[in-house]
This record gives C-alpha cells, sequence and structure tokens, in this order.
C-alpha cells in the first residue's frame, strides 16, 4: 500500500475518514456498503468478550466466531467484487488486493500484517502483529481468499518472535453455502439530535483529536482511556452472534449478555461511568451502538431506551455492566427490542 495520506488537521487517515460517518441518531454508517453501519469499538471488548463468553460456555469458540466472521466477510466480498469489477481484481490485480487488505488492517486498527507468498488458487501466507482479535482475523482473511480464489479454505496459525505466521490454503471439501442467518435486518432508522463538532478539513467528530493512529504498527489508541480501538462492520459481529446461536444454542445468547457485563465491570472505570448521561449517551454514539433517549440509574435499578440499538445483546449488557459498577451491587437484567430497533432495558439489583 503506498503511503497513507492523513487529514492535514486532526492526522487521521483519509481511507478512515471517507470510509465512515458518524450520524446524529446514534449510528456510524460505512461508506463502502449500501445501508451498512460500522462499529467502532474496544479491541479488549473483542477479546473479553470472547473469553468471558468461552469460559461461561465451557467451550472452545475460536472457530465458531471465525467462521461466523468469514461468511459474512463472503458474502460482503462477493457483493463488492461482482461483475467486471471481480474479474479484474482476480485477474490483472490479484497480488494488490491482498496487499491492500493488509493495508487496511494499519488504517482500521487491526494491526500489522505483510503478505509473504501468494501461490494464485493455492494458497497466500501472512505475517501479522499486533492483531486486533485472531479469530475475526482469520475469518476476514479466509472470506478474501475463498472469494479471490473462489475455494474453501483453512488456516494454520504459527507464532514467529512477536507476531505470528497464518497460512491460508485450500482444502478438498466443498464449501458450506451462505446461511440464512447471514441476513441483514432491514430497518428504517429513527432519527436523532446528537451533534459531532466536526474536523473542518475531513468532517469527522472532534473526539479523533483523542486518539493517536499508529500507521506503522496499525495500533489506534484512546489517548484518554489508554484503550485501544478498532472499526469493523456492524454485521460482522451480529454474523458471528448468530453462528454461536446456531451451533451453542439458545443459552448461548445469555452468556453473551453476561460475557459483555463482566467486560464492562473489568475495563471500564467508576468515574468514567460517573459522568452520567450526556457521556454515556455520547460512549454508545460514537460506538455506533446506537441513541439512548432514557437513562434512569438509581441505587437499585437502572432503566434505558436505546434507538437504533445494534448490537442489542451488547448494548443490553453494557448497561448491565455499567450499573453494577455504579452500584456495586449483582443484578438481574431483562431486555425488549421492538421491531424498529428501539431496545428498552431493565436492570434491577439482586
Amino acid at each position: 500500500m503506498s503511503k497513507i495520506k492523513v487529514c492535514p488537521e486532526c492526522g487521521v487517515p483519509r481511507i478512515f475518514s471517507k470510509g465512515n460517518r458518524w450520524e446524529s441518531n446514534g449510528c456510524i454508517t460505512a461508506q463502502a456498503g449500501e445501508g451498512k453501519r460500522a462499529f467502532f469499538y474496544e479491541v479488549g471488548g473483542f477479546n473479553g468478550l470472547f473469553s468471558n463468553l468461552e469460559r461461561t460456555m465451557g467451550t472452545p469458540i475460536d472457530r465458531i466466531v471465525s467462521e461466523g466472521n468469514r461468511k459474512n466477510s463472503v458474502d460482503y466480498l462477493r457483493w463488492l467484487f461482482s461483475g467486471p469489477k471481480g474479474v479484474l481484481a482476480r485477474s490483472i490485480l490479484h497480488n494488490r488486493v491482498y496487499k491492500s487488505v493488509a493495508g487496511l488492517g494499519l488504517v482500521f486498527g487491526y494491526g500489522y500484517f505483510e503478505i509473504l507468498d501468494v501461490r494464485r488458487g493455492e494458497s497466500v501466507t501472512v505475517y501479522g502483529r499486533n492483531i486486533y482479535c485472531m479469530p475475526m482475523f482469520i475469518g476476514d482473511i479466509l472470506g478474501v481468499f475463498s472469494v479471490m480464489e473462489k475455494v474453501p479454505a483453512q488456516a494454520e496459525i504459527e507464532e514467529k518472535g512477536d507476531g505470528h505466521i497464518i497460512t491460508v490454503s485450500r482444502v478438498d471439501k466443498p464449501e458450506e453455502e451462505l446461511a440464512s442467518r447471514l441476513q441483514s435486518e432491514t430497518i428504517r432508522l429513527k432519527p436523532g439530535d446528537i451533534e459531532y463538532k466536526g474536523c473542518s478539513v475531513c468532517g469527522l467528530p472532534a473526539e479523533f483529536g483523542n486518539l493517536a493512529f499508529d500507521l506503522k504498527e496499525g495500533i489506534i489508541t484512546d489517548t484518554t482511556t489508554g484503550r485501544r480501538m478498532a472499526t469493523t462492520g456492524m454485521d460482522q459481529i451480529v454474523a458471528v452472534f448468530r453462528e454461536l446461536e446456531a451451533e451453542l444454542g439458545e443459552d448461548v445468547v445469555r452468556a453473551i449478555l453476561d460475557a459483555q457485563r463482566l467486560y464492562i465491570r473489568s475495563a471500564l472505570d467508576r468515574e468514567e461511568i460517573e459522568l452520567g448521561y450526556p457521556y454515556l449517551r455520547r460512549f454508545l454514539a460514537f460506538r455506533g451502538m446506537g441513541n439512548m433517549v432514557r437513562y434512569d440509574a438509581r441505587g437499585d435499578a437502572l432503566d434505558a431506551v436505546v434507538e437504533n440499538a445494534s448490537p442489542p445483546l451488547l448494548v443490553a449488557g453494557m448497561l448491565q455492566g455499567i450499573f453494577e459498577l455504579l452500584s456495586g451491587s449483582e443484578s438481574d437484567c431483562e431486555y425488549r427490542r421492538n421491531e424498529d430497533a428501539t431496545l428498552e432495558v431493565a436492570v434491577r439489583a439482586r
């Protein structure tokens, strides 16, 4: 990838600012997809959620996470590379596509990647370090390989110094058809009144002034909290959750909620949460998780309403974790998501 151009005012890569738009309704619009939402979230949130979930369920889940993300990536990339554009990418620009994907990892906070070897129709070998979430990345690269080479694939991971060597190679088995569980919801999003003071050049919210982009290592750091961030498609997370439920059953739904609650309790600071409704509303919106229009926290309860909420399990689990940080009490959480994606959450102390 050629030298990454950045905004002269806020220093954010131009690819990042052109690819995402922060809306007044608590959503992030991903410009590369028709109606697609983006998700800007803590890297520790991805890994903390999956490790907590694995402990709760008592079974390894990396393979399921990778498979859910792979299916979603294949679905998206087939759309992106449809028609003449796809033929060109798979022929003349074949190797360049892999290098471009590696370069985008630097911009979106996925880590540093180097394409070591490409054998058309057979394998791709990648060196990576600072990988944001290994099972999610494996799903990403398997999806790219499947679409570019038009063959099913598997991945092998080997530790190498301070990083990993990932080899993706074809396998001689039929590729599973994309499941109906991947179908995206079509919901008319509600308008909102969240206001962002934007950069005068690229238009990104002023909050990006607190973010440091390390474009050599592929790391985005919130300098206020010290937490690492990354952006991904909202559909990717939803697809992973659907895959987990399909493989592990309905019990995983409550387990995801609980895993998110535990992550929030361990990662956020009480002082941060005590900043109250205005702060928490923007906290959710800046991550593209929705527009919190009601928030009532008391000593023994928390009630909230979030419009355009997604992923609903993470929003509900986050609010439960916030209540437990504030109250110091264990709790029970009930939630209801209406057809218009409005999420009602009720948390009660035990």
